[in-house]
């Protein structure tokens, strides 16, 4: 089904939040040394409960067990690797791994792990099948322990998290690359703008004036700043009529007024 964006986020937290505490779960009923409960004492899949020293004892490496026991031992084992791997892919999707193919191929192993290690957490209570439990000469009495109701509950957890994997698609950007992204597009608008304002014509173009006196007569200079636009330097640096510069246009004209005389080459003139 296609669900909103925003709807995914949050169950995509939702299925983070929950195969942790599941791979939690998990850890502490395989490891626990209260898993089966045969005549008020407590047996796990790997230790036992020792009520004199009051701590878990490991079983020995010679000690004996039915194939009911052992079966149960190697279900516990693969539901935490698979388990494990589902958690691992998920959150590295989550929160570092880009959107790729192998994103998507990673979201869909998950999405056969997750059934998987709910099977394998069904098949722990296997153990109850053990000949202690099952022969009448014995006449015990087994129950699920501490242990064996946190299994019992995982299977429902496991469940959900396969319903979730499955309902929700990989996010576009993991939560880290988010942040890293953001941080670039800020920069880079702040980029855009300054370039812009620079280059922006309506702004007024700063000049400075200076006087500079040629053959006896005052010449004024005009020089853009830096900052001006190249259009306004190509104004304030147009030539003239007579083919000049736009700065030795700006000398005032000669005024001759009276006989003067005029040195051209060696020839003298009166005008």
């Amino acid at each position: 089904c296609n669900l909103p964006p925003s709807t995914q986020g949050i169950l995509r937290w939702v299925l983070f939040g929950l195969v942790i505490l599941s791979w939690i779960f998990g850890i502490v009923a395989v490891a626990s040394c209260k898993f089966l409960e045969i005549n008020s004492s407590d047996f796990g899949m790997f230790s036992a409960y020792s009520e004199s020293r009051e701590r878990c004892i490991p079983y020995a490496k010679d000690a004996s067990f039915d194939g009911a026991e052992n079966a149960a031992r190697a279900f516990g084992v693969l539901m935490n690797l698979t388990l494990s791997f589902a958690m691992t892919f998920i959150v590295g999707i989550i929160l570092f791994i880009p959107e790729g193919k192998l994103t998507k191929i990673l979201w869909m192993v998950c999405r056969g792990l997750l059934p998987a290690s709910a099977v394998f957490s069904v098949l722990m209570f296997s153990i109850f099948g053990n000949d202690a439990c099952t022969e009448d000469e014995f006449s015990v009495d087994c129950s699920t322990s501490a242990a064996g109701i946190i299994d019992s509950l995982n299977i429902f957890i496991l469940i959900a998290c396969t319903v979730l994997c499955c309902l929700v698609q990989p996010p576009a950007e993991p939560v880290f690359a988010i942040s890293i992204q953001l941080s670039k597009n800020v920069s880079k608008e702040d980029k855009e703008v300054a370039d812009k304002s620079d280059s922006d014509p309506s702004k007024p173009v700063a000049e400075s004036v200076e006087i500079e006196v040629r053959d006896g007569m005052p010449v004024i200079k005009q020089e853009a700043l830096p900052n001006s636009s190249p259009e306004s330097n190509k104004k304030s640096n147009r030539p003239g009529k007579d083919g000049d510069s736009g700065i030795d246009s700006m000398r005032p004209p000669n005024r001759v007024s009276g006989p003067h005389n005029f040195t051209a080459g060696e020839g003298e003139f009166e005008a």
